[in-house]
């Protein structure tokens, strides 16, 4: 049997390192990535979805807890009433919560919180919530609050890891060809 040596193989090596590396510091992709997860995790938990991680991976898509009847009724009545609660007054946008599903708050300004950063250096995506809300508290203790309870939504389910995995391996695929002319 005849041996065949690769001389070059270091160099190919090398060569598929940098277009890796750089596609993962890629600022552009990283901010897709970014909005990619910020509007998955709005859309699914606006329409009462939790999205998991299970050990480190994407996850699946859950039910949120139900609400009690006790908070639904005055959900509803809040609605009847143009989004204007009756104890304090203050106007609540009525789009941004349905009475009998769970959106995990009832004014909205969790789900308008939630950001993304990214890690350029490190090729890193972070989601979360961020901001004081009207109450005083920050947007980061409701969560926890809610995580405390039983209810969860900073996640990514396997749908959503996809879509970030098709845009990831698009953008990988465009700089393999302009690298190689």
């Amino acid at each position: 049997m005849a041996k065949v040596e690769l001389k070059n193989l270091n160099n190919v090596i090398k060569a598929i390192e940098k277009v890796f590396n750089n596609t993962k510091k890629n600022r552009r992709l990283l901010r897709e990535m970014v909005d990619i997860a910020v509007t998955r995790i709005k859309q699914q938990t606006r329409a009462g979805n939790e999205l998991t991680v299970e050990d480190g991976k994407p996850g699946r898509k859950y039910k949120q807890p139900p609400l009690s009847e006790k908070y639904k009724k005055f959900r509803k009545a809040v609605k009847a009433r143009g989004g204007v609660t009756q104890r304090t007054g203050k106007r609540v946008d009525p789009k941004h919560f349905r009475p009998g599903v769970s959106n995990l708050t009832f004014t909205g300004q969790l789900m308008d919180s939630i950001k993304g950063t990214i890690n350029v250096q490190a090729g890193k995506i972070t989601v979360f919530p961020s901001g004081k809300r009207d109450d005083g508290l920050t947007n980061k203790q409701v969560t926890e609050d809610l995580a405390e309870r039983g209810r969860e939504y900073l996640g990514m389910d396997e749908k959503g890891a996809q879509r970030i995995n098709k845009v990831v391996l698009k953008e990988l695929r465009r700089n393999i060809r302009k690298f190689n002319k």
